[in-house]
């Protein structure tokens, strides 16, 4: 209960963060990374509360605000939702890949604007790729950062194969 009045509390701080005015050199507000940006950002782009809430209950929004300090406006785009969601969310996508469905997996897609039947397709596309990756001799000496990377690409050449649309 505590964690989450602290939350409601730091939600409210955070969207009553000023923007910063014109011309100024700094970045973002906090208002906005913690919107656009970490797994608030890619589970709740709409929902600015949500998305809010989200950052600072899962990590108290470091993910959030390391990404727009080391790589400014990376926030933005389907294409940069999917990788911060790949990599924030690996071993999920994973475990959902062999058992042929899960949460992560539609947030995934949903990045992409994938539906109807392409779901379906994209999601057998992708347990094909991972088992692809996951056979490669190195795969167990890699990095989970060189498995994203992979599996990124892997959802990239699907994506385009599946005419969804990954910008």
């Amino acid at each position: 209960m505590k964690k989450l009045i602290g939350a409601a509390i730091a939600t409210l701080a955070v969207i009553s963060v000023p923007a910063q005015a014109e011309g100024e050199t700094h970045h973002r507000d906090l208002g906005d990374i913690y919107t656009q940006c970490g797994l608030g950002g890619l589970i709740a782009p709409k929902i600015p509360w949500l998305a809010v809430t989200t950052n600072i209950v899962w990590d108290l929004g470091l993910t959030a605000t390391s990404s727009e300090i080391t790589s400014p406006n990376s926030c933005k785009g389907s294409s940069a939702q999917a990788a911060a969601l790949i990599l924030e969310t690996y071993p999920a996508l994973e475990r959902e890949l062999a058992q042929g469905s899960g949460e992560h997996i539609d947030a995934l897609l949903s990045t992409a604007s994938c539906g109807g039947e392409s779901r379906g397709e994209m999601s057998s596309a992708l347990r094909a790729e991972l088992s692809g990756l996951a056979n490669q001799a190195d795969y167990s000496q890699q990095s989970r950062l060189d498995h994203a990377k992979g599996f990124y690409a892997a959802f990239a050449r699907q994506a385009d194969a599946h005419a969804c649309n990954l910008s």
